[in-house]
């Protein structure tokens, strides 16, 4: 069967498995696995340095120039196939035939700090992602599609 691709959700925050710190990335979701693509730094942890360095300005034009960055990134990554993409640095991949579960928990408290949970559990390890509250409908949309 062909790989067909099911849609993306960007500005998604997660972790590669060989790095500490929590990065921004994209998931493209398709018929066969979801592809874990880093795109850039966290804006929370880009905000957080910004602001202990020089204050709400210095923190808020490390955010503008990171989300700068992750847009650069994501554009120069979409002449890419799947395979390339996954060759990169840090990015992998998950089969679909390895995952045993996916849970989203978008409830209330998760909406108030804008970090929705969704955990990918395979038969190897926890994958761990937070997802922002424009994306909720989409994320749900995405995992009904990929599951079916």
């Amino acid at each position: 069967m062909k790989e067909i691709i099911i849609g993306k959700i960007d500005n998604v925050e997660g972790k590669s498995s060989n790095s500490i710190l929590i990065k921004t990335c994209s998931l493209i979701f398709t018929n066969k696995r979801i592809v874990v693509k880093f795109t850039g730094k966290s804006n929370l942890t880009q905000g957080l340095i910004g602001n202990l360095i020089g204050g709400t300005m210095v923190g808020i034009n490390f955010v503008k120039n990171n989300k700068k960055n992750i847009k650069n990134n994501i554009e120069k990554d979409k002449k890419l196939s799947l395979n390339e993409l996954i060759n990169k640095k840090e990015n992998f991949e998950i089969l679909k035939n390895n995952i045993i579960n996916i849970k989203f928990h978008h409830g209330f408290l998760n909406k108030i700090m804008n970090m929705n949970d969704l955990i990918i559990k395979t038969k190897q390890k926890k994958y761990y992602f937070k997802v922002n509250n424009e994306n909720i409908t989409l994320t749900t949309e995405l995992i009904t599609m990929f599951n079916s």
